[in-house]
């Protein structure tokens, strides 16, 4: 009998301590999803916000609508801009870099002709230069998946005073601006329509 009791007692101790917590464990569930959801929503919104940075170490640089055509994986595509330098001081965009791609060059287009850039995209004080098809372009290489429309990837861009930008870039379908490849590299299957630019 005395055991029986002893432990209908330990059980009921238990079943209080239990609810006594209980209501303190569930508020800090909620508490913690709801902090958790509100980070989610400031994180959407500086997205939304800063029209696709993700990180910023330059004071100066401003980069605006940046997308990429769609291409298949082991092909190329070009990315586009617009890059805005708000500072005193000429900056040059001397690299990029991407999780998508084996191989990122600075590109510009002259008698239908695309080729590697020497020595980067100057961006004079105060001015904006566009990235665009047909003219200057960032030029992913060697893709290592596909790029479909309304996917989203990451570019890092790297300027001459040593600060980096990463960016969200979109995808879209683009049919216009097929210029010849001309350069060091052999991309002869990816001549106008294969090379996605």
């Amino acid at each position: 009998m005395r055991i029986a009791s002893l432990k209908k007692t330990v059980t009921a101790s238990a079943a209080a301590a239990l609810l006594v917590t209980a209501p303190w464990l569930v508020g800090c569930s909620n508490s913690t999803a709801s902090e958790s959801t509100k980070s989610e929503t400031a994180t959407t919104e500086d997205h939304d916000h800063d029209h696709g940075h993700t990180h910023d170490d330059s004071e100066h640089i401003e980069v605006t609508a940046p997308w990429a055509k769609s291409a298949e994986v082991g092909g190329l595509t070009g990315m586009f801009a617009e890059i805005k330098n708000t500072g005193s001081e000429e900056l040059t965009l001397v690299a990029a870099t991407s999780d998508v791609a084996g191989k990122v060059e600075l590109h510009e287009v002259s008698d239908g002709k695309m080729r590697a850039i020497d020595g980067g995209i100057k961006i004079p004080a105060g001015e904006t230069v566009t990235l665009e098809p047909g003219g200057l372009h960032i030029m992913l290489m060697e893709l290592t998946t596909d790029l479909l429309a309304g996917d989203e990837v990451h570019v890092t861009l790297e300027f001459s005073d040593g600060s980096k930008e990463t960016l969200h870039v979109e995808i879209r379908d683009y049919a216009g601006a097929q210029e010849e490849y001309e350069g060091g590299h052999d991309h002869s299957d990816h001549d106008h329509s294969g090379h996605n630019h």
